[in-house]
């Protein structure tokens, strides 16, 4: 559940800076010929431009953490999930016409798999796993690694 939020998120975080640059071509090239130390401020469109573009990185980033999260069997808190979807509700509220739809079934995602009982079997001792824990305390047996019951 945490990969497909994942990629969810780097997919929307690729489109949302591809459409920035696209969108405000004109503030970023103006950004560019005044040498963009120092170019941003005090104008309101290159401000706009920057600041949506900032927001890329930091949805790429997050996708990664839910890929990254499920590859190590990592179950992520749960106020990572609930911040991205009040976030996400509140500009969908202010900005109905806009994005901030896009981010509320990946948060849903991450809510709902936080709050998930998985169990995985360890050198025949059930074990569950801890929020933010990258390893297991006991290594998984290769004929059963990954494996749910």
């Amino acid at each position: 559940m945490l990969k497909v939020s994942g990629y969810w998120l780097i997919t929307i975080s690729i489109i949302h800076g591809l459409n920035n640059i696209s969108y405000y071509f004109e503030p970023w090239s103006d950004v560019v010929r005044n040498g963009i130390f120092n170019a941003v401020d005090p104008y309101l469109d290159r401000g706009t431009a920057f600041w949506m573009f900032m927001f890329s990185p930091l949805i790429f980033a997050l996708g990664q953490l839910c890929c990254w999260a499920q590859d190590n069997n990592v179950r992520l808190p749960a106020f990572i999930g609930w911040n991205l979807l009040i976030t996400s509700a509140f500009g969908a509220f202010l900005m109905p016409i806009s994005g901030f739809w896009l981010l509320i079934p990946p948060s849903i995602l991450m809510i709902i798999s936080s709050y998930s009982r998985i169990r995985f079997i360890t050198n025949d001792i059930t074990e569950e796993r801890k929020v933010g824990t990258a390893h297991p305390t006991t290594e998984l047996n290769t004929d059963v690694k990954g494996k749910l019951f």
